[in-house]
């Protein structure tokens, strides 16, 4: 994949952006979000043979010790590995020079994607824009979607649609979560509306609703009108069509799974087990949502299950399922 760097508005600092190019007429720009490990290489076993008319773009949010080796001296850094997927400020720029001119943007990750996004679009004009995340990435365009008032402009002339696959967690949009005693999730469980309970309060789960695992305490840095009610926030959240990508065994833990309390009230388990708990309270506790934006939620919300990718996303983009999730 061939690297740029995009250059950032009212700054001298750039974002950089892998992109991958099938052909000169582009009906169809994917844009990917890499994972924690930064390991923007998976992104090829998406595109072989099959983004003929597409154009696939990866940005990079790097850090010092993640994805930052190689980077240039107006490339934008930030502080922790996560902090890309929650919408935060860059802190740092590679360069330890005094130049106000290279002093950090005060740009969220989301607002340098509105950018990007809206760039790609306004050059290329495609019929489809298809925003996938695994992992860390997932997380990113889970909360983007909430907050990014870019897409109700682009989807006045393109469609756009989610492909997000197993994830540590995922943005509620109610304070409800999974009943602690229904365990052992799956897509064929028999869940229902009622099994969304108000978790009991302790001194553990304070702050299980905060922003970046609910809608409480948002940073007014990502909300960009003053009119952004709650009801706002949800319905653009779920203005969307989504897939999701279910990896059956994705049920290792590991340094990079959340464990904290606001992670495992969403499901004690694993990536797999949170997945399809949140399926299931989009599907049950957020219709409404969907009828509103008029979608069905049987098709708003949509699913593919690969088998043998475990969490890693170079096996899970080679997957036929999610190559047709993303490119038809």
């Amino acid at each position: 994949m061939e690297r740029s760097d995009f250059l950032l508005p009212h700054t001298s600092q750039t974002l950089p952006v892998y992109s991958w190019k099938g052909c000169s007429i582009i009906r169809r720009v994917v844009v990917v979000v890499h994972g924690m490990k930064r390991r923007i290489d998976d992104t090829l076993q998406l595109v072989a043979d099959w983004a003929n008319d597409s154009l696939v773009l990866a940005p990079l949010f790097a850090t010092a010790k993640l994805g930052g080796s190689n980077l240039s001296v107006s490339n934008i850094l930030f502080a922790k590995g996560g902090d890309y997927c929650e919408g935060k400020t860059p802190i740092i720029a590679p360069s330890s020079t005094n130049d106000p001119a290279l002093s950090p943007p005060q740009l969220t990750s989301f607002a340098m994607a509105d950018i990007l996004l809206a760039h790609a679009v306004n050059i290329h004009s495609p019929t489809h824009l298809v925003l996938l995340g695994f992992s860390a990435g997932a997380q990113f365009w889970n909360r983007f979607a909430a907050v990014s008032t870019i897409l109700q402009q682009i989807r006045d002339t393109t469609n756009v649609s989610l492909v997000l696959g197993t994830s540590s967690s995922w943005l509620y949009l109610h304070p409800l979560r999974i009943d602690p005693m229904l365990t052992n999730i799956t897509l064929e469980s028999q869940v229902s509306e009622k099994d969304f309970i108000l978790p009991i309060e302790s001194d553990a789960l304070n702050g299980y609703n905060d922003w970046k695992y609910g809608l409480n305490n948002i940073p007014s840095s990502l909300l960009s009108e003053s009119a952004d009610t709650l009801e706002v926030i949800r319905k653009r959240a779920l203005a969307i069509p989504i897939t999701f990508i279910l990896v059956s065994d994705d049920t290792k833990g590991g340094d990079s799974l959340d464990s904290s309390p606001q992670a495992l009230v969403q499901c004690k388990s694993h990536r797999f087990e949170r997945a399809c708990v949140y399926v299931h309270y989009l599907r049950n506790c957020c219709r409404e949502i969907f009828e509103q934006n008029g979608m069905d939620v049987a098709v708003a919300v949509k699913t593919i299950v690969v088998h043998e990718c475990g969490h890693d996303a170079r096996k899970v983009f080679a997957q036929q399922a999610v190559k047709e999730a993303v490119f038809l």
